[in-house]
């Protein structure tokens, strides 16, 4: 074959070839599909036919990407949520879905999430008594919610309080869920959360749950106070939301509202508020009192923090609330009083708290600053709130202080004579917690008499704006013991002592030896047995006497080991400890592993070498009283 021939040949095969290229990229082309436009979600793109793309619809209908909530701005607007997808929507796995799958085709296809109204208030809670003598319309903190009203212990306490009277409860979240606030502009129509409470409380009349004859009330906690505090009267007019009178708690309300008010308001405030500082709430009040609006102004003074305290959160004991405190007292964080020493918010008292406790954290903090009248609501202080609501009338700050009190001390009957001042419509007198008569002599002197069944303590004077402790304690009888635990021990144990009336504490004793102790208030004291102290009756001696244990405490001396045999072995064997004292033993072990054992007699053990046991070990014997380890190595063979 010439060669002409040869190159006419290749160029024939490599025109072919060049063909079929061309023709398969032709057909590769052809493959490729067109867009997928989602319109109001997402999964837009480009896709080659047959591959199977997931769509999502938005979460609100509103195409504002930067809006936060799906509740629309204008409070009259029904919610809107997803409905169905419209448009091309032959190739959607579930068109009702908000959430589902397109199978592309080899062309452009459009498609819609659709929407629908649904109802507004899915954020509200709410409780209706039947009948209801008034609707409190309640206003969360900055960073609050309307749930967390029945999660917080002092706030629940409000409400069961209210429901109790007859009173509606009504709570909403602030329309701003990304920083938990109420908007704080003055004019209703800049104002979506004061339109949003007007549009609430017509839906709860449109649908029967309220009336438009029944009275509302306001209460605003914090933040929520200065939201409340912008129901001025001409925003009432304009919202047609009438009320009859609003608490502003731990809140001296928005000062321009104030000055312009017309509502009867009542502030209960912390006087050691750190956050609104009590002198503003002073002023606000002040300013009411100055335009003859009828004001109230309830004060939370510092209270000692008692061991129970706790126990008024939701899932702890009694013993639990006293193993609180007693962390916190131990801690130095009381003084002898029980008064806390400094603002809990900066004092670092949650080092303190048990890890077991950690998830009551948050609600122990709570307690601890209502005790010291800082920033947080006080469920103690519910009478005059609920009892202006009743009769809004103004009552001049006066709170009762007491500066001494004669006698000291004294047996039921007794009459003391209290002297402070301000004893202004005092209520109530109690002695050591326990109510009693009294009559108020003057301003600055009352009568009150050692009720029939008394406790030592402190004297309060309690008048509709606070209550007024003494400093000192009452004491009432001589002290008795009514058990004491643990009922046997040894030197060194720590026996706890109830009883009543231990106060002023002055001796303790174990069969006459004396012994150190810690009073924890007049029914609960401590003590450690002391060395030297045998089997016998415990003594206490306080100012007002002495009293003796009705029972004995069982002293054991500590164990002895003398000898072991045999003195080697291997791993079961029976082993003899022979010395004194073993009646009340515990526990045996080799070098700190657990062996099973036999108390034969006080003076002789029998015990079998355990699984672990080491080739030289001590022989230990445990007991209440103490523990000895034998004076020679027991050795595995």
């Amino acid at each position: 074959m010439d060669s002409t021939y040869t190159l006419s040949v290749l160029k024939s095969i490599s025109c072919a070839y060049l063909i079929v290229l061309t023709l398969a990229f032709a057909s590769a082309s052809q493959v490729l599909a067109g867009n997928l436009i989602v319109n109001n979600g997402s999964g837009s793109g480009s896709y080659p036919a047959s591959t199977k793309v997931t769509i999502w619809a938005n979460p609100q209908e509103d195409a504002n990407t930067l809006n936060t909530t799906r509740a629309p701005l204008d409070a009259n607007l029904p919610m809107r949520i997803f409905n169905r997808w419209v448009g091309d929507t032959a190739q959607i796995a579930n068109v009702e879905s908000p959430q589902t799958t397109v199978t592309m085709p080899a062309s452009d296809i459009n498609i819609t999430a659709q929407y629908k109204d649904a109802p507004r208030w899915l954020d509200v809670v709410t409780y209706f008594p039947d009948p209801h003598i008034g609707v409190i319309f309640m206003f969360h903190g900055m960073g609050g919610c309307a749930a967390c009203f029945f999660d917080q212990t002092e706030t629940r306490s409000f409400i069961q309080d209210a429901t109790a009277r007859g009173y509606a409860i009504v709570a909403l979240n602030s329309y701003d869920r990304q920083n938990k606030a109420w908007n704080l502009e003055m004019q209703p129509t800049n104002n979506p959360d004061l339109q949003r409470v007007a549009a609430l409380r017509q839906a709860l009349i449109g649908q029967g749950s309220i009336s438009s004859a029944d009275p509302t009330y306001l209460v605003g906690i914090s933040s929520g106070g200065f939201f409340a505090s912008l129901f001025t009267q001409s925003v009432q007019d304009y919202l047609k939301f009438p009320i009859e009178a609003m608490a502003l708690y731990i809140a001296s309300g928005n000062w321009n509202s104030i000055l312009s008010a017309s509502t009867p308001t009542i502030f209960v405030a912390g006087v050691n508020d750190t956050l609104t500082l009590y002198n503003n709430v002073q002023n606000s009040y002040a300013q009411l009192l100055s335009i003859d609006i009828p004001t109230q102004l309830i004060s939370s003074t510092p209270s000692q923090l008692y061991p129970e305290r706790f126990w008024r959160i939701e899932g702890l004991s009694a013993l639990d609330s006293q193993t609180i405190y007693n962390a916190i007292d131990n801690a130095g964080f009381l003084d002898g009083k029980d008064y806390l020493l400094s603002n809990p918010t900066t004092s670092g008292w949650e080092a303190s708290l048990p890890a077991m406790y950690e998830s009551y954290k948050d609600q122990v903090s709570n307690q601890l600053k209502v005790a010291f009248a800082e920033h947080s609501f006080m469920g103690h202080l519910n009478k005059p709130v609920f009892d202006f609501f009743a009769n809004p009338v103004t009552v001049i700050n006066v709170e009762p202080s007491i500066s001494e009190f004669a006698p000291t001390s004294g047996p039921p009957g007794t009459q003391i004579t209290i002297t402070g001042s301000n004893f202004f419509d005092v209520q109530s007198v109690a002695i050591g917690g326990v109510t009693t008569q009294f009559a108020v002599v003057s301003l600055s002197e009352i009568w009150a008499y050692v009720p029939a069944n008394p406790l030592s303590g402190p004297i309060t004077v309690t008048n509709p704006i606070t209550s007024a402790t003494s400093t000192t304690n009452f004491l009432v009888g001589s002290p008795t013991i009514t058990s004491f635990t643990p009922s046997t021990g040894g030197n060194g144990t720590s026996v706890t002592i109830t009883g009543d009336n231990l106060t002023n504490v002055e001796a303790v004793a174990f069969n006459g030896v004396t012994a150190g102790f810690n009073s924890f208030g007049p029914k609960t004291l401590s003590a450690t047995v002391p060395s030297g102290a045998t089997t016998g009756p415990i003594t206490i001696t306080t100012s007002q006497g002495t009293v003796v244990s009705e029972t004995d405490m069982i002293l054991f001396p500590p164990p002895v080991i003398t000898s072991i045999s045999p003195s080697q072995g291997t791993i079961g064997s029976l082993i003899t400890i022979t010395g004194s004292h073993f009646t009340p033993a515990t526990s045996v072990r080799f070098s700190g592993i657990e062996a099973n054992f036999t108390v034969v007699s006080d003076t002789q053990i029998t015990t079998t070498v355990p699984v672990g046991t080491p080739t030289y070990s001590r022989i230990t014997v445990i007991a209440p009283s103490g523990y000895t380890s034998s004076p020679t190595y027991f050795r595995i063979k």
